[in-house]
């Protein structure tokens, strides 16, 4: 059976990198996470294919006793915590892997967004910034 590697899609906020392996149907899940490095395998049910990335280079460092990943019937979530508040650039800096790494667009926040930071400007906020607009008590 050749192992394939996988197509990860990857969003953030200021303290966690958000990873998800979207795949039907998987089985013999493993994923290891050390400081700096990330190991993902996995079998697909009913099917010959398999799945590996080992020991990618993540753009910095972990926390891996603060890092959580689990697995459903369509996909592997992982929530990477972050050592440093800072922006990554990228989910990783191995240039080999980009091809495999796309944006996940419905979580995705820019740096400057309230959202990547958790102040959160909407819902129940804001009103007071509409000044007397008419029919606004």
């Amino acid at each position: 059976m050749p192992e394939l590697t996988p197509t990860l899609i990857w969003a953030q906020r200021a303290s966690k990198v958000f990873v998800t392996f979207e795949q039907l149907g998987t089985t013999d899940v493993k994923v290891s996470l050390t400081a700096g490095l990330f190991t993902l395998s996995a079998n697909v049910k009913d099917s010959d294919k398999s799945y590996k990335i080992e020991n990618m280079p993540l753009w910095d460092e972990i926390d891996e006793e603060g890092s959580t990943w689990f697995q459903n019937d369509r996909a592997v979530v992982i929530s990477l915590k972050k050592n440093k508040e800072q922006w990554w650039d990228g989910l990783t800096k191995e240039k080999s892997l980009k091809r495999f790494i796309k944006v996940d667009f419905a979580k995705w926040c820019d740096e400057d967004d309230k959202e990547y930071t958790g102040e959160d400007s909407f819902p129940g906020g804001g009103y007071d910034e509409m000044g007397g607009m008419g029919g606004m008590m």
